[in-house]
């Protein structure tokens, strides 16, 4: 379920960029194969890998993810 949201949310970002003027095939097509991966990949390790370790795991990513973004906030990053 998490890999088909990814997608999804990919896809509005490059149509974000498109309608902004950000008009950048290498970056399109980089995110598209790195979606696209990450996807692959993610739907056969959640098969493989307990709901609890992937849970975690996300948990995990999405906290670096905030504390980044509150350094760059703060100017401090």
């Amino acid at each position: 379920m998490i890999s088909f949201i990814v997608i999804f949310s990919s896809l509005f970002g490059v149509f974000g960029h498109l309608t902004c003027g950000g008009f950048d095939i290498p970056l399109i097509l980089g995110c598209s194969v790195a979606v696209f991966v990450g996807a692959t990949i993610g739907a056969r390790s959640m098969v493989k890998i307990s709901s609890g370790y992937i849970k975690a795991g996300f948990g995990v990513i999405l906290w670096v993810f905030a504390i980044q973004l509150i350094l760059k906030l703060t100017h401090i990053l």
